[in-house]
């Protein structure tokens, strides 16, 4: 019992490292000491911080190891340089699931997450911000298995700043974005300030009732399945499979626990997760999805996990 006590009180503890190494992501700071070694007082001047504070960060996370300190000054180390090549799929998903996890008492009082338009669409201006200034992580989206696809289609999930990475991480392929007609026009000024007009086209309709329009290598479904129940995503990958072409793929990149790997503990704080998810209705496995896609058609699916997020894909069949 002791013991057990022990790793509990441990377990409290394990915030305040998750804590530092989030503000100094979330400031950018991580992003500059990539780039060249610097001293603290020379950070705090550029980030427009308190030169004690940032100080204290960068020595708690030298004591973490994220970062080297030589002749006093700061650089990432080579396990911090490594973090930040995958930062797509790792500390951004983490920031969210801090800021959402910060809010679990409303969210158990209230049966649903509690976070407004405001922070929805400062999450899209922070996506955009990396982006346009070139931090933005691009390398979930070059290992994307879209083999020789010509023609990829959008399925209502993906903020404009996704849609653009995806367009330039393949720049041979032409992307079509499915929206509600409502958005549309804010898309299409994404679209066109990003100087990508030519090679993604925005088109107005409503997948839960629109049949989807025809002829693409890949459907690509982001940030969809957990906004409703079975039987519509159901509905929706039997649409994707008549919207590809012969040999074509669906691919999805969503909020899903790998039931194969997680923990009774995994599994219960998963659920959790997705209460505090803006507008999710559902928590579904890899293997809920994959079954789904069998039942519509699709072969060979697979899929890989980072964390609470996964990509599956599979083949059109027959």
């Amino acid at each position: 019992m002791a013991s057990r006590v022990s790793e509990i009180l441990t377990m409290l503890k394990s915030f305040k490292e998750a804590r530092a190494l989030l503000s100094a992501y979330e400031l950018g700071l991580l992003s500059r000491l990539a780039m060249s070694a610097v001293s603290a007082a020379e950070l705090s001047r550029e980030k427009d911080l308190d030169e004690r504070a940032v100080r204290a960060l960068l020595d708690a996370l030298v004591a973490m190891r994220i970062v080297r300190k030589r002749n006093g000054r700061y650089r990432l180390s080579s396990a911090g340089s490594q973090l930040m090549a995958d930062r797509g799929e790792t500390l951004d998903d983490a920031s969210l699931a801090w800021r959402q996890w910060s809010e679990m008492n409303q969210v158990i009082q209230q049966g649903r997450t509690v976070v407004d338009s405001a922070q929805v669409v400062e999450e899209a201006e922070r996506a955009k911000k990396r982006l346009q200034s070139g931090l933005a992580d691009e390398s979930w989206v070059q290992r994307l298995p879209i083999g020789n696809a010509k023609t990829i289609l959008d399925v209502g999930g993906s903020a404009p700043a996704e849609l653009i990475r995806l367009a330039l991480a393949h720049p041979d392929v032409h992307c079509s974005a499915l929206h509600l007609p409502g958005v549309v026009p804010e898309i299409e000024r994404a679209v066109e300030r990003a100087g990508m007009s030519e090679r993604i086209a925005v088109i107005p309709g409503n997948y839960l009732f629109d049949q989807l329009p025809s002829g693409f290598d890949v459907v690509w479904i982001s940030g969809v399945l957990p906004l409703h129940a079975e039987e519509p995503n159901r509905a929706l990958l039997r649409n994707a499979s008549e919207a590809l072409n012969s040999g074509g793929r669906v691919l999805i990149r969503d909020l899903l626990l790998d039931e194969k790997q997680a923990t009774e503990v995994d599994h219960t704080l998963f659920r959790l997760r997705t209460l505090a998810s803006p507008n999710a209705v559902e928590a579904y496995t890899v293997q809920d999805v994959i079954r789904w896609l069998s039942d519509a058609g699709f072969i060979e699916a697979t899929y890989q996990c980072s964390g609470d997020i996964a990509t599956v894909s599979a083949l059109a069949g027959g």
